[in-house]
C-alpha cells in the first residue's frame, strides 16, 4: 500500500506545481491576442499615400483617377477630404482639380472605394535619377594653403 500512495502524491505534487504555468501561460496568448486585433483595425484606417498626373476627372462622381501600369486606380472626393495648395497652405476645392494635375496625398480603403483623404497641389514629379540639388558653400581655405610668413 505504501508503495502505491507515493508515487499518487509524487504525480499529484507534479500536476499542482504544473497548473500556475499553465493558467499563465493561456493568459498570456489571450493578452497578445487583443492588441493583435486592436492594430488590425487601426491599420485598416491608417491612411495610405499616393503621388500621381491626373488622367481623369468624373465632376458628377466627385472622383478623379490615375492612370498606372498596374491599372486605374479611382479616388473618391468626400465632405472630408482636405484639399489644399502645398506652396501657398491656401484651401482648393475639387473643382480645381484638372488633367494633367500632378497631385499627392493620401487615401483610405472603404471596401472598393478609394476615399482621397487628402489632396495636395503644388507639387511636380521627380524624374527618374534625378538628384537633389544640394547649396554648398564654397569652403575656406585651410590652414595648410594659407601663405608662409
Amino acid at each position: 500500500m505504501k508503495r502505491i500512495k507515493f508515487p499518487c502524491i509524487l504525480a499529484l505534487s507534479f500536476i499542482f506545481a504544473g497548473l500556475p504555468l499553465a493558467t499563465q501561460a493561456a493568459d498570456a496568448t489571450d493578452k497578445t491576442a487583443a492588441p493583435a486585433a486592436a492594430d488590425a483595425g487601426a491599420k485598416k484606417d491608417k491612411p495610405i499615400p499616393y503621388t500621381g498626373t491626373v488622367s481623369a476627372v468624373d465632376k458628377d462622381k466627385k472622383t478623379f483617377t490615375f492612370t498606372e501600369k498596374k491599372g486605374d486606380r479611382v479616388f473618391a472626393v468626400t465632405d472630408k477630404t482636405k484639399i489644399l495648395d502645398k506652396a501657398t497652405k491656401q484651401p482648393k476645392t475639387f473643382d480645381d482639380i484638372a488633367v494633367g494635375v500632378y497631385l499627392t496625398g493620401s487615401y483610405v480603403k472603404d471596401g472598393d472605394t478609394l476615399n482621397a483623404y487628402s489632396v495636395h497641389f503644388g507639387s511636380t514629379p521627380s524624374v527618374k535619377g534625378e538628384k537633389k540639388s544640394k547649396t554648398t558653400a564654397t569652403p575656406a581655405p585651410a590652414a595648410a594653403d594659407a601663405p608662409k610668413q
